[in-house]
């Protein structure tokens, strides 16, 4: 029996600068490629044709499996379930259409290892949370540091440690993806914008004025609190410092006011004296 297995991932920018789609399909037993078509928009029609000429180019597939996008199946479609495109393809040339359960990316494996190709890295912050096209992921603070992998599947994000599946996530955000590998933080480059800040807050710490810091020495994150306590869920948006490699972060409530400032690889970034200013603040406080 054979079974492909199709995909479509979203996010791929190209060289002239435009926006694509990729459909992606894989031989389940051979994991050979079979599809690899990249389209302006991945409508019914773009698909459908990507995988007729997948199935002109090697024959029909007894079966072929997909996640539940709205290309590949209709089942969910209100008021009523209708036949897609898609389906109808497979119906009229005798080949069994199958779709996974909802939330269960694992079921296509193999199309999803091909993926690894077509993937985004992201550091996650001291605070367990990712931003990636505009989006904030909290992933969890136990995660803080790692360097993980975001596979920008077409209504999803997944989030992914090595091999393991950390988070699966609707997409909320259309914006373009622009960045997709972490760099590294040498040599570290300091905008007027961060030096601003780490006077601000050197200032106040000199003057014994309440301005609450940490710093995480094992995930080498530090965070200034402009609000302290931040309530939990009122950082609703996350604004990077540097976008090219997204070491500073600013956290943002409702109304766009600053709740905090996230510096990530904080000893390369902030000087010693404040480092130890920090660390010597949260003594006291504890003593």
């Amino acid at each position: 029996m054979e079974l492909w297995q199709l995909d479509i991932v979203d996010g791929i920018r190209l060289a002239d600068g435009s926006d694509t789609k990729i459909v992606t399909g894989v031989d389940d037993l051979a994991r050979f490629c079979v599809i690899a078509t990249v389209v302006r928009r991945a409508t019914g029609r773009a698909v459908c044709q990507a995988f007729a000429d997948a199935l002109q180019a090697y024959g029909f597939p007894d079966e072929v499996l997909t996640d539940n996008g709205k290309q590949f199946t209709g089942r969910f479609t209100r008021p009523r379930p209708a036949e897609v495109m898609f389906e109808r393809i497979c119906r009229e040339s005798g080949i069994v259409a199958r779709n996974t359960k909802p939330r269960s990316p694992t079921t296509t494996g193999k199309v999803e290892r091909f993926h690894q190709t077509l993937q985004v890295e992201r550091r996650i912050s001291s605070r367990g949370a990712l931003a990636i096209a505009g989006q904030r992921i909290h992933v969890g603070m136990v995660h803080a540091g790692r360097t993980v992998t975001v596979e920008a599947a077409d209504t999803t994000w997944r989030i992914y440690h090595g091999d393991e599946l950390l988070a699966e996530v609707a997409r909320t955000t259309s914006k373009n993806i622009a960045r997709f590998k972490v760099r590294k933080p040498e040599p570290p480059r300091r905008p007027a914008s961060v030096d601003g800040v780490v006077n601000l807050t050197i200032m106040f710490i000199e003057a014994r004025i309440p301005l609450v810091c940490s710093y995480d020495s094992d995930a080498d994150a530090a965070y200034i609190y402009l609000d302290h306590p931040i309530p939990a869920g009122a950082a609703e948006q996350l604004v990077p410092f540097e976008p090219e490699d997204g070491m500073f972060n600013l956290d943002l409530n409702a109304d766009g006011h600053v709740l905090g400032v996230e510096i990530i690889g904080a000893r390369k970034y902030l000087p010693p004296a404040l480092l130890q200013a920090i660390l010597a603040q949260s003594q006291d406080t504890n003593e």
